[in-house]
């Protein structure tokens, strides 16, 4: 549930909002990022329904069993960064990967063993960069927080 209870909740949930209905919907989208089966305004609130993924997060999983060997590590990080690559030719940046929001829909000690299989999740504070770089607020955002290399942040 997200609160929208100031302008920044509401905006910041417009935002997580918009960019999981576009990357949850589409064909090409759908085996990397957590679809969302509907959403329910409630008061000062909003319900997001997404799909259930039983294994839970990466952060919790890695948490209760042994460090990935070299192979499941390989495989998780090159979905994420699939996943970054399809958002970012779309014109969209996550802003917060954390094993919190790297979902597991399949490993190899789930009831249906197989290669690792993750979905990304929690599109919170991402942003559309091609609305966020007209309006100038990204690169702003980026030259204070010193994310943006100094040849990029020339205007």
């Amino acid at each position: 549930m997200v609160r929208h209870e100031e302008d920044r909740g509401r905006q910041q949930y417009l935002r997580e909002l918009e960019t999981m209905i576009r990357f949850s919907h589409e064909k090409q989208y759908s085996k990397l990022f957590v679809r969302m089966i509907a959403w329910y305004p409630f008061g000062k609130t909003v319900c997001l329904v997404m799909e259930y993924l039983p294994q839970g997060d990466l952060y919790t999983f890695l948490r209760d069993r042994p460090a990935l060997d070299e192979g499941e590590s390989q495989q998780v990080i090159s979905q994420v960064l699939q996943g970054l690559s399809m958002m970012h030719d779309a014109g969209f940046a996550h802003r917060d990967i954390k094993p919190q929001n790297i979902l597991i829909q399949r490993c190899p000690t789930s009831t249906s063993p197989g290669s690792w299989w993750i979905k990304l999740a929690d599109f919170g504070i991402s942003v559309d960069i091609n609305k966020t770089v007209t309006q100038g607020k990204w690169i702003l955002d980026a030259r204070i927080s010193g994310l943006l290399a100094p040849p990029l942040s020339i205007s």
